[in-house]
């Protein structure tokens, strides 16, 4: 029984880490995406 618990804890801890990563990489994605977008729409409004 308590064998059980600790490895549903310990199997809880590893996948809230990997679903912490999968956020931390998706926001840097999606920042990463909105700042080339902000540099193309920039540099389009000095060619200008």
């Amino acid at each position: 029984m308590n064998e059980r618990l600790l490895r549903v804890l310990a199997l809880s801890i590893v996948l809230s880490k990997y679903i912490g990563i999968f956020i931390v990489t998706g926001l840097a994605l999606s920042s990463a995406a909105l700042a080339a977008e902000l540099m193309l729409f920039l540099g389009m409004e000095s060619q200008e």
